[in-house]
Formats: structure tokens, C-alpha cells, sequence
């Protein structure tokens, strides 16, 4: 009787500190998905985008910006802008500059060797400026299309607040080029991680409450074995 007494008595010790363990946790992994990513990146296609019947390959550069915001542990919301130029496409004389701007969903999974990997999927609009759509341009010149960009990648920490990542991505835009107006661009990026919050993905020590000390600390009795 006197053993069931006392494990019942740290059974109810033990409840608030780990009902506030399991909140700190919940409330580090939201942390973790709310951030904004610098990052450079190159895309190279394979495409019409000079003339009806002719593939051009060439690769842009540039920069991305993408942000995120936790909707639940698991998955976030994801808004990205970047965008990607070249001096000159092949013969033509004329520079190409590709906008983008998309947003959807990423989930994380847990990290491997300190590695944090996801999956994205986004959705929106791209935007060409300069004469290189003569069919479609307007005073200014350039074209608009549907753009849509599954990918994947991986943070690297650096500290609880800056990580690394690298991702790729199959960047599929439909920009009139006078064939099939649809471009297949493969797109990679790398860069800075800034996190916002002090929470990591996955509880540590560091993240764990510790039992209450002191004078109104809870005081659990144990007691031996009762001889017979």
C-alpha cells in the first residue's frame, strides 16, 4: 500500500514539469520554420527562348529571397521572390532577365548528422522584361506566365539563429516562346538562414524545464520495501 501510495505521489509531482517540457518543445519547433533565407542562385535552361524551331542552352544568375512561416510543427507557409539575368542569349544581342514570385507549402523532417532536410512545393507567376518576346511584348517589351517550382533542400546549423542551406529546384515556367511556351529550368540556390526565435526543431537538454527547486517545490517521499 505504501509503495502504490508513493508512485502515485510522483506520478502527480512529475505532471507540470513535463506538461511545460512538452509546451517548450511545441513552441521551439514553430520557431525553427520562421525565417528568411538570402540566397544566390543559378538557373540553367534548355529552351525557346530566342527563336521558333531553335533550342537555346544558357545559364542566369541571381538572387533569391524566400520566407517562411510555421502553420504547424510540421509544414509552413513559404513566400519566395527571385529572379535571374544574362548579358546577352546566344546570338540574339539581347539580355534575358526572368522574374519569379511564388509561394506554397514546405515540410521538414527530422535532421540527420545535423542536417535538417525539406520538401517545397510553390506556385505563382514569372516575368520577363526586354524585347526578347517580339510576339507577345508590349511598348516596354516582355511577357508574363504561370510558373510553378517543386524542389528540395537542406539547413545546415550555424548557430541557433543563422544556418546554411542549399536546395534545388525543377523551375517550370509557361512564357510565350513562340514553340510550346514552356521552359524547364533547372534551378539551384545556397546561402544564409536567418531564424527567427530561439527554438530548435527537435528538443535538447537546453530546451527541456527543469523540476521546480526551492521552498514550494513539489517534495516526492519514496519508501523501501516493507518487511514482512
Amino acid at each position: 500500500m505504501h509503495i502504490h501510495k508513493a508512485a502515485l505521489g510522483l506520478l502527480v509531482a512529475s505532471l507540470p514539469a513535463s506538461l511545460l517540457s512538452a509546451q517548450d518543445s511545441f513552441k521551439g519547433r514553430l520557431a525553427r520554420h520562421s525565417d528568411i533565407a538570402l540566397l544566390f542562385t543559378a538557373d540553367e535552361t534548355q529552351t525557346n527562348y530566342t527563336r521558333p524551331g531553335q533550342t537555346a542552352a544558357f545559364t542566369m544568375t541571381g538572387a533569391s529571397t524566400t520566407g517562411t512561416y510555421s502553420v504547424t510543427p510540421h509544414f509552413s507557409a513559404v513566400l519566395d521572390v527571385g529572379g535571374t539575368h544574362i548579358n546577352g542569349v546566344q546570338d540574339t544581342g539581347q539580355s534575358l532577365t526572368l522574374i519569379t514570385y511564388m509561394a506554397g507549402a514546405r515540410t521538414g523532417f527530422k535532421p540527420l548528422l545535423r542536417f535538417s532536410p525539406f520538401l517545397q512545393f510553390l506556385v505563382g507567376g514569372a516575368h520577363a522584361p526586354g524585347g526578347i518576346y517580339p510576339q507577345t511584348a508590349a511598348s516596354s517589351g516582355g511577357a508574363d506566365g504561370f510558373a510553378l517550382a517543386p524542389g528540395a533542400g537542406l539547413d545546415y546549423p550555424l548557430s541557433k539563429a543563422i544556418s546554411l542551406r542549399a536546395q534545388g529546384e525543377y523551375l517550370l515556367t509557361m512564357l510565350p516562346n513562340g514553340a510550346d511556351n514552356r521552359e524547364g529550368i533547372a534551378r539551384i540556390s545556397g546561402g544564409l538562414v536567418f531564424r527567427f526565435g530561439t527554438g530548435s526543431g527537435l528538443p535538447t537538454p537546453r530546451d527541456r524545464v527543469a523540476r521546480p527547486s526551492g521552498p514550494d517545490a513539489p517534495i516526492a517521499k519514496t519508501t523501501g520495501r516493507s518487511k514482512h
